[in-house]
């Protein structure tokens, strides 16, 4: 089953749920799963912590060193997002869920507050230091800033159409491509438009990445745009493909390269200097964003299995299959950290592996869902 297919069942869940159930937000206090193990004594917060949401919903914190669990905390529906990283106060971390952005405390898992927007959301949320605001996208097409520490709403800019991204906030402004075909830059004090850009019908399907002072972005007509931050004006626009609409994912920079798949099943890196393709690679049945370090290109794919290219010349170095009889259960995005890439699986797992030697350092069962989407590493 494809990650958007995947991806789409939980939105129609998460919708009735928010549709039925609106009027009555109810959060059970953490409980744990005898399918993980109990948890041990709580380390100081600053040690980080792998945070896994899953279908049941139940959304949990994990050790790092062997997937012991924490915490976990039951939320409202089967839409929770993939938290921000944050550490506002060594306290506070955020997530989407359904219609709602929840704030829960770091150590414990307790919710903090929430805050109901007019429908749902599928990416993440987008938390600034700096600004000490969250800022997230909405299903109605509308961004939304709130106050970090209570929740309380600061200011609301709607867009033309749905926005299915995560915002970008840089510098005290926030980037956030709209389905209406616009890259928007706003104020993020108040939410004033600074300028929009056009970049296609399919812009707001993709989050914005930046390096130097550029805003990227990849399109759903094949399109990847490299944007002035400062002023919106297009420095380059490439074509990278050019049958059908193929929706490209985020991009991922690494030095002078950007990193880049499609739905069309194609993973490309672009010399952004050259403003070229550097290379190319069919991965398969790999509908999710790659992640990127200076040794490993990883893409997790729909027949179970996860696979590393060389960053320099896309040539496969190495694969990890996650399940031991071979069976073809999708792997979400990875993320790589301290030499360890974690990951979700739809057999229900998430998984540890060496990144140098790729071996299995732990797996953890979601008891009674699946792990989904890409996790997050605590501060």
């Amino acid at each position: 089953m494809s990650p958007k297919i995947i991806r789409t069942l939980r939105l129609i869940l998460g919708a009735l749920v928010l549709f039925v159930g609106a009027g009555a937000f109810y959060l059970a206090r953490p409980t744990a799963h005898a399918q993980i193990p109990r948890p041990r004594p709580r380390p100081p917060v600053a040690v980080k912590i792998i945070f896994g949401a899953s279908f049941n919903p139940v959304f949990y914190a994990l050790r790092p060193q062997d997937g012991g669990l924490l915490w976990s905390t039951p939320m409202l529906t089967y839409d929770s997002t993939t938290p921000s990283k944050v550490d506002i106060f060594d306290t506070l971390i955020f997530t989407g869920n359904a219609g709602y952005v929840v704030a829960l405390n770091y150590a414990e898992g307790n919710i903090v507050w929430k805050y109901m927007m007019n429908n749902i959301t599928t990416a993440p949320p987008t938390y600034s230091e700096a600004d000490n605001a969250v800022y997230v996208a909405s299903w109605d097409y509308s961004v939304y800033a709130l106050n970090a520490p209570n929740g309380t709403l600061k200011w609301k800019f709607p867009t033309h159409f749905t926005i299915y991204g995560a915002p970008l906030v840089v510098n005290h402004v926030v980037y956030v491509a709209s389905s209406d075909g616009y890259l928007y830059a706003l104020n993020a004090a108040n939410g004033a438009l600074l300028w929009k850009t056009a970049i296609g019908t399919g812009a707001g399907h993709s989050t914005p990445t930046i390096a130097n002072g550029i805003i990227y972005i990849g399109t759903i007509d094949g399109y990847v745009y490299a944007i002035q931050a400062t002023t919106g004006q297009v420095m380059w626009r490439l074509l990278v493909e050019h049958a059908g609409a193929p929706e490209m994912h985020v991009p991922m920079i690494l030095g002078n390269q950007l990193y880049i798949s499609s739905n069309s099943l194609t993973l490309y890196d672009i010399d952004i200097t050259k403003q070229q393709v550097a290379w190319q690679q069919t991965i398969g049945a790999c509908d999710n964003d790659p992640a990127v370090d200076s040794v490993n290109v990883l893409v997790g794919c729909e027949d179970g299995i996860l696979h590393s290219y060389s960053p320099t010349t896309g040539a496969p170095q190495w694969t990890f299959h996650s399940t031991p009889d071979g069976s073809p259960y999708t792997i979400f995005t990875p993320v790589i950290e301290s030499g360890v890439v974690y990951f979700a699986s739809y057999d229900r797992h998430l998984y540890a592996v060496n990144e140098q030697t790729h071996a299995l350092l732990w797996r953890v069962y979601g008891p009674g869902g699946t792990f989904y989407d890409f996790p997050s590493i605590g501060p």
